[in-house]
């Protein structure tokens, strides 16, 4: 903004942001910089125009296309070594498919929310015998439970 609150036009715009999105690689720090502003500021001009992140994931899937050809040659060519490509497809190619695979080794603790479909026995007396309850799905663990 312009310095003053309220209802003043706002100074960063879709307008004078999105020109300076190229060559960022979607890094809102460095965006900011670019247009002389604070990041929060960013943010704002972000959620009142949606064309602003829309540009911003652009930018982001260009450079995501970018390394993912380099990695696929590297590996074509026997040159790329698996942790440095299996790190990009975890963290960069989840939209693609690619996510990461969590192997572990001992127990494992698993949180599971049961639904009393059958009756509150029936169900007692099924986990008791080993057997499956009425009603049962796996949940992820409470918030900051990482199993470790």
């Amino acid at each position: 903004m312009d310095g003053k609150r309220g209802g003043s036009t706002p100074k960063f715009t879709a307008e004078n942001i999105i020109p300076e999105i190229h060559g960022t690689f979607g890094n809102l720090t460095e965006i900011a910089k670019r247009v002389q502003c604070a990041r929060i500021t960013l943010v704002r001009a972000i959620e009142r125009e949606p064309e602003i992140g829309e540009a911003i994931e652009q930018e982001k899937e260009w450079i995501r296309d970018r390394v993912e050809d380099v990695y696929v040659r590297r590996l074509l060519s026997g040159d790329a070594s698996w942790p440095e490509v299996k790190h990009f497809l975890e963290t960069q190619m989840r939209k693609r498919g690619y996510g990461k695979v969590v192997e572990k080794q001992g127990s494992l603790d698993v949180h599971v929310k049961l639904g009393w479909s059958q009756g509150m026995e029936e169900n007692a007396e099924a986990l008791e015998s080993g057997e499956e309850p009425g009603g049962w799905e796996l949940v992820p663990p409470p918030e900051g439970d990482d199993g470790e």
